[in-house]
């Protein structure tokens, strides 16, 4: 065989791969529209799908769009469950559980905490922000602060903002934490959030 020939296998195997990736790609994204199809159907939603976005579900009936993204497990990252209002608070904050990672984390000053003043509150949260003021301000409501307990007593992991949206994101959801009643729920919970 000569040069060509060498060219010719070359280019037929990563033909091959290439088909091969893309197969995979499209059994992935068939997946994820075979989770999402039953919310979009139940909560009168529109499924947005595309080679170059995640799938997700844009519900109507809010004053902000209202999405729900599953981000499919990667590498090295577990399956995601994102609930989000593209909606945009004047300051940045992130919201996680306490662990014993950010206990060392706050300990040696890597974390920047707020507290809010609720030591029950504080106790359970790290609150992240740049906006002190804004945050001790906005977390005064009751409501806003059952709201977090409602997220993370359902497992969810993390809220905050989120690329000009107000989520919260729940690592490796089960199928239970699809139903549509659930999500209309947690849709619910971060309005109020949200709003006070």
């Amino acid at each position: 065989m000569g040069e060509i020939g060498n060219f010719l296998v070359s280019i037929a195997i990563f033909a091959g791969f290439l088909l091969i990736f893309i197969f995979a790609i499209k059994g992935a994204r068939k997946k994820l529209r075979s989770q999402l199809e039953p919310i979009a159907n139940a909560l009168g939603g529109e499924l947005v799908s595309g080679w170059l976005v995640n799938n997700y579900v844009r519900i109507p009936g809010y004053d902000y769009e209202a999405q729900v993204v599953i981000t499919p497990r990667g590498k090295n990252t577990p399956p995601k469950l994102t609930i989000r209002f593209l909606d945009q608070l004047d300051f940045q904050i992130t919201i996680t559980a306490e662990n014993v990672l950010t206990g060392v984390l706050k300990k040696i000053h890597l974390a920047r905490e707020v507290e809010i003043g609720d030591p029950i509150f504080d106790q359970k949260y790290l609150i992240s922000t740049r906006d002190r003021d804004k945050v001790q301000a906005f977390l005064l409501s009751g409501s806003r602060r059952e709201a977090v307990d409602f997220f993370f007593s359902n497992g969810f992991s993390r809220m905050g903002t989120f690329q000009n949206s107000v989520g919260a994101e729940k690592n490796n959801y089960q199928n239970q934490d699809l139903d549509p009643g659930r999500i209309r729920e947690d849709l619910d919970r971060l309005r109020k959030f949200i709003s006070g």
